[in-house]
């Protein structure tokens, strides 16, 4: 068993619930809650005994062999890759902390990566006319998609979204962002920046074994969030993905 208590007082107890969850002293990251999930900086997870500060941290198996999975960014901050890992993934954090004396301790702490709800198959593609989609790094690239609901469906290779308990699972596909709750069907946009666009949003719904989306403004180069629900054992669960409109 791995232990940091010696040395930090154990992890924060305001860590925000739907990305974080501690069972036997270790932790779980929660990546279907939002899109590229931002867990913030490492060195704010733990409360440090007095005398002590952390140096530096240190990630490991928390990839997969696609490159999917959680990585620490040269900022400092831990998100979730674009592309989810599709299986449970289980690495560690390691921790190096310096005391007031200057003495250099590393401590190991063990991290459990959920795997995605849904996602975008990577290899869907699908074209009519001037009209198309692919999948990018885990996102939905629309094409000359306009106010026009467009629905795109199982293909000769499969649906264009996936979920880990299989096609008959995905009970609802909406947007995350609503723009009211009396038009629960109807996302914000966001720029290219990533700034909220007022006044213009788009549409997602599933309905049978097609999805149906469209870009209820003019704009173009702009994204949204969009929720895929999943049933299992007669919870809910959810996946957060992107859709870009070009």
């Amino acid at each position: 068993m791995l232990f940091f208590a010696s040395y930090a007082d154990f992890l924060r107890k305001d860590l925000s619930a739907d990305k974080f969850e501690i069972h036997d002293n270790e932790i779980w990251l929660l990546t279907n809650n939002y899109h590229e999930t931002d867990f913030g900086s490492p060195k704010d997870w733990f409360i440090l005994k007095e005398g002590f500060e952390i140096v530096s941290v240190q990630l490991e198996g928390l990839i997969d062999e696609e490159g999917r999975g959680i990585v620490l960014k040269e900022s400092g901050v831990v998100c979730a890759t674009s592309r989810r890992n599709l299986a449970d993934l289980l690495g560690k954090i390691i921790v190096t902390m310096k005391d007031k004396n200057g003495i250099i301790i590393q401590e190991d702490y063990i991290i459990h990566v959920s795997p995605a709800n849904a996602w975008w198959r990577d290899d869907y593609k699908w074209t009519s006319g001037q009209v198309s989609i692919t999948v990018i790094n885990g996102v939905a690239i629309l094409k000359n998609v306009g106010q026009q609901e467009q629905d795109f469906g199982i293909n000769y290779s499969g649906p264009f979204l996936r979920g880990r308990l299989g096609w008959a699972h995905i009970m609802d596909l909406c947007p995350w962002e609503p723009i009211s709750s009396e038009k629960p069907q109807e996302g914000r946009l966001h720029s290219g920046e990533g700034n909220v666009i007022p006044d213009v949003s788009f549409s997602a719904r599933k309905e049978g074994t097609k999805i149906y989306l469209r870009n209820l403004s003019s704009k173009t180069n702009v994204y949204g969030y969009v929720k895929a629900i999943i049933k299992e054992n007669g919870s809910q669960k959810v996946s957060v993905l992107r859709v870009n409109f070009e």
